[in-house]
């Protein structure tokens, strides 16, 4: 895990105006090679009005998020629709939800890049807020070696490996592999890497929060689960993780996504 960045968190008002900016065709649009080489007229642009940069998929993501979506016929069509015809696979970058580990993805630059970055909007009065993907990993993830994270596929094209990430409603996330929080592994390993997360920027945006509540878990998981000898936690993981995330950033500011699942 990476250490703090040595920065004291930048205040975020009530009501903060936050810029989503994906990370990656940002760049890309810029004919740069990281963020260290953004010029400054192109950071005071997304800045402008802004209280809260949102650098959007800026981790690492692995090989086989892009391979999955080329593979797929549907998606393919998609590209084609979305860029008029234009679409080349070079064009096919890979979800930024399906993340393999929270590194700063290389097409971003280093650790390092993203601290000054984030100096950089700091001198502008803006905040650097990031993705945190709770309820699953890319498939390639080196966190689906370890044991007790992800929940195990029973049947289907994932049998013999992780379980596909999904929701309770819109299918299998086919390019991801869902995390267990029934386990006590999953939950102290994704609280760790929320803390860790949080002494690198300012904010998180936080993807799908109410997945990993336990009565979500239970409708989408729970047969499952207790099939693989896992029992309903008494706790919630959203209060401990952040509490932990704020002791060691205290004022962090978390923005969860969420929808009703009654």
């Amino acid at each position: 895990m990476a250490a703090d960045a040595g920065l004291d968190l930048l205040a975020i008002p009530p009501n903060p105006v936050i810029y989503l900016l994906p990370s990656r065709p940002w760049l890309y649009s810029l004919q740069v090679r990281g963020l260290a080489d953004v010029p400054d007229s192109a950071v005071d642009a997304v800045c402008r009005g802004a209280d809260v940069l949102w650098l959007q998929g800026a981790w690492e993501v692995g090989p086989e998020g892009r391979k999955h979506d080329l593979g797929e016929p549907g998606r393919l069509r998609h590209f084609q629709e979305c860029l008029r015809g234009t679409f080349v696979e070079d064009d096919c970058i890979g979800s930024p939800y399906a993340i393999t580990r929270y590194a700063v993805s290389p097409d971003l630059g280093s650790e390092d890049d993203l601290a000054a970055f984030r100096a950089r909007l700091r001198r502008r009065g803006v905040a650097l807020m990031m993705d945190f993907v709770p309820n699953h990993t890319a498939r390639d993830s080196p966190w689906v070696s370890q044991a007790g994270l992800h929940i195990a596929a029973e049947h289907g094209a994932a049998r013999g490996g992780p379980a596909f990430g999904r929701d309770p409603y819109s299918g299998d996330w086919t390019d991801t592999a869902q995390l267990n929080y029934w386990s006590p592994a999953c939950l102290e390993h994704m609280s760790s890497v929320l803390a860790d997360v949080a002494g690198r920027c300012d904010a998180v945006r936080i993807d799908m929060a109410m997945l990993l509540c336990n009565a979500v878990v239970e409708r989408t998981w729970g047969d499952v689960l207790r099939r693989q000898g896992f029992g309903r936690p008494q706790g919630e993981f959203w209060p401990a993780a952040l509490e932990r995330a704020r002791w060691r950033r205290p004022g962090f500011f978390a923005l969860a996504e969420c929808y009703e699942y009654d």
